[in-house]
Parts: C-alpha cells; sequence; structure tokens
C-alpha cells in the first residue's frame, strides 16, 4: 500500500515533510521580524548636558532662482507654553530675535516685502498667532507704524518641536513647489507663503 506524504521516512528515520516543517517553525520568528513595525531607536541618555543653557545663535541662508538671499538669523529657545497661554490678543512675541534678511522685494504672505532686513515676529489672535515682519532689530515687541501682517496658516496640533525652529522650507508636489517660511513651536506651526517677484 502506497504511502501518504507524512509517512514517508528518509534513511536516518525521520520524515522529510516532518524536518521541513519543523526547520520553517524555527525560522519564523526571523521571518516575521522582518516585517514587523520597527521600533526607532532611542539615543542613550547624555550622562551630562551637552548645553548648560538652550540658547545658541543659528542662522540659515537659502539661495533660490532669480539670485535672491534669503537669510533668517534667530536664538534657539525652549518653549514656555505658560507664556503662550497668557498671551494677550495683539500681544507680540519677539521668536527670541529672529531677523530675516531680503536681497529683493519679495512678496511674503500676500505682502510686499522690501529688500532688506526685517525683525520677524508672532503676535497673538483669537485663532492662535500670525507672523508680522516689522522693522527694527530682532527681539522688538514695537511693530512701529506700518507692519507687513502676513496671510498666516496657523495650526495648534502638529508635531511636537522642544524648541523653536524657523525655516524656510518648500512644499507640494515637484511640478509646482511651493515655498513657505515656517515657524514651529511646541505643537504650533505658522507659516506664510513666500512668492518670487515676477
Amino acid at each position: 500500500m502506497a504511502r501518504m506524504p507524512s509517512e514517508i521516512v528518509s534513511p536516518s528515520g525521520r520524515s522529510p515533510l516532518l524536518v521541513a516543517t519543523l526547520a520553517a517553525l524555527a525560522l519564523l520568528p526571523f521571518g516575521l521580524r522582518a516585517f514587523s513595525p520597527r521600533a526607532e531607536a532611542a539615543l542613550p541618555a547624555a550622562t551630562t548636558p551637552v548645553l548648560p543653557h538652550p540658547h545658541f545663535p543659528k542662522r540659515l541662508e537659502c539661495r533660490l532662482p532669480k539670485d535672491v538671499v534669503l537669510e533668517l538669523a534667530y536664538q534657539t529657545a525652549s518653549f514656555n507654553a505658560e507664556k503662550a497661554k497668557g498671551l494677550a490678543v495683539g500681544k507680540v512675541w519677539h521668536l527670541a530675535g529672529a531677523t530675516l534678511r531680503c536681497s529683493h522685494q519679495l512678496s511674503i504672505g500676500g505682502r510686499e516685502v522690501p529688500a532688506g532686513e526685517h525683525a520677524l515676529s508672532a503676535r497673538r489672535t483669537e485663532a492662535g498667532f500670525e507672523l508680522v515682519l516689522h522693522a527694527g532689530k530682532g527681539f522688538s515687541t514695537d511693530l512701529g507704524d506700518a507692519p507687513h501682517v502676513l496671510a498666516t496658516d496657523f495650526t495648534a496640533d502638529a508635531e511636537r518641536f522642544e524648541h523653536l525652529s524657523i525655516d524656510v522650507q518648500p512644499g507640494g508636489a515637484k511640478e509646482r513647489t511651493e515655498l513657505f517660511l515656517e515657524v514651529r513651536f511646541d505643537t504650533m506651526r505658522a507659516r506664510a507663503r513666500i512668492e518670487l517677484s515676477q
């Protein structure tokens, strides 16, 4: 009578099907690991603080088409949640001395911003914050007579940034890339569209 595959016995006395099954089971954990979500490896904790204070100067230079150069300078700063919550509508946050220099006139947040140096601040609104460029040095909260109030896309529930981050960041599809002045602090993000003059 013919034997079933499970009954076939090799010269060693073991069923080839049994051997293959045991081998597959032994390798199963390694195969599953390849398809399981990877846990991000956490950085080991520093034994001593790397920086004695969270503030240090930061500078960004962007060289754009049409020989336009944008420079951003500010101090890194940890987020003060209590100050943000307590800031009254209309009051200005200096954004750690943020300064924007542009080599050419640009449209930022729907406003024509002349070439030169401008202080960058955030002003409290009913909905959150709006970005403002104004005369004077960074750290100033006096907007003067004619600030450039920028049309600002604001969200209060973005990915959390532990320290203030200010950037010039592209967005959108490759075929129609847009450019944004972007300010991130805690879970808040405020950004204004940058357009090069024709």
